[in-house]
């Protein structure tokens, strides 16, 4: 790994805690630069702006792991129907991850399957998940998008449930869709 690829590393890793908490808008570039342990200038040469490096977290987080190998892709400006059009996507090939594990397998198995594929989808997403819960002004739309997702996997995750209870997998459970939403919600948060 080259000296830039660990600093921008360290400026995706300190910019993403700083936009969820204390918030995007409390965020300063100088609090960035000085938790990714660089000097501001070198922040404001990878990114003329605090929108440019908030696009860089998002597509960091979208592209995944191979991020850094494709350099003119990450900083190359999205725009924010880009990255409605993106996040859909990613939206659809989750739930369709999740689908394949709810219909196709109605096993004691599966349930580990599930919860393995939830918390992999967290690990990957959920720095983007949670920036777009906590500055929910920033991007109105993606936030919708979100909860449409979110929401799907309630449901998703009801559907299943009251399966593996009706087949004799799991013990009897009186109100499915709060036990999905507590296991969605222990893992989302």
């Amino acid at each position: 790994m080259t000296i830039i690829e660990n600093k921008q590393r360290a400026i995706l890793a300190s910019a993403t805690r700083l936009f969820i908490e204390p918030g995007y808008s409390e965020t300063r570039m100088q609090m960035i630069a000085a938790e990714a342990n660089i000097a501001v200038g070198t922040l404001y040469k990878f990114f003329k702006s605090k929108p440019d490096l908030l696009n860089f977290v998002f597509t960091a987080t979208i592209s995944g792991p191979e991020t850094f190998a494709n350099q003119s892709e990450l900083f190359k400006p999205t725009s924010k129907a880009e990255l409605l059009t993106r996040t859909t996507t990613l939206y659809q090939n989750e739930q369709k991850k999740l689908t394949t594990i709810l219909v196709k397998t109605h096993t004691a198995g599966s349930f580990t399957q599930l919860l393995t594929s939830l918390f992999t989808a967290f690990d990957r997403y959920g720095a983007y998940f949670l920036i777009i819960e906590r500055n929910q002004e920033l991007y109105p739309t993606l936030l919708d998008l979100y909860k449409e997702y979110r929401q799907a996997l309630y449901e998703n995750t009801t559907r299943y449930l009251t399966t593996m209870s009706d087949n004799g997998l799991i013990s009897a459970l009186l109100q499915p869709k709060y036990d999905a939403a507590m296991i969605i919600d222990e893992i989302f948060w």
